[in-house]
């Protein structure tokens, strides 16, 4: 237990960069056009430059997550 101690939500919500994107944006959109996904990635960052999200490292590689996605979840999946 003494792990989660030293867990703090403020390491994961950071401020956006230039090369930043939502992970699932770049899926809604991929699901809509068919089109790669490496070519949205490419569409979609510079989009969160400066807006708060929510960065995973997953595997080495950040992962972001915007705030819109963020409140989506937080309404499909209340707590109970």
């Amino acid at each position: 237990m003494a792990l989660f101690d030293q867990v703090n939500p403020m390491d994961y919500i950071l401020v956006g960069n230039k090369s930043d994107w939502c992970i699932l944006c770049a899926k809604e959109v991929r699901a809509e056009n068919r089109e790669e996904y490496v070519d949205k990635q490419k569409q979609l960052a510079g989009k969160l430059e400066g807006e708060t999200v929510v960065k995973f490292r997953y595997h080495g590689n950040d992962l972001c997550v915007c705030m819109d996605h963020i409140r989506k979840i937080a309404i499909d999946y209340p707590k109970e």
